[in-house]
């Protein structure tokens, strides 16, 4: 299977799932969805907390990051989306 199959496949399948969570979250009405999405945001500011009170004291990263920390900090971050 080439990337571009399995790219087009992964952003399938997350479309997919949007969808139904939406559905399930909002019932199909446009002012719960706003609130869903608020809801996300606010849930993703929360986790982020303990997230780097965990992590924060060993990461030793300072504000201008440079080229090699910045790669693995993304590289690190898009592979444990899946």
């Amino acid at each position: 299977m080439n990337s571009a199959a399995l790219s087009w496949f992964a952003r399938h399948e997350f479309r997919l799932a949007w969808r139904e969570w939406l559905a399930m979250m909002t019932g199909g009405r446009r002012r719960r969805t706003r609130a869903a999405i608020v809801g996300i945001a606010i849930f993703a500011a929360i986790m982020h907390l303990p997230a780097w009170a965990v992590t924060g004291r060993f990461a030793d990263l300072a504000p201008p990051l440079d080229k090699s920390s910045a790669i693995v900090l993304t590289a690190t971050i898009f592979l444990a989306w899946p």
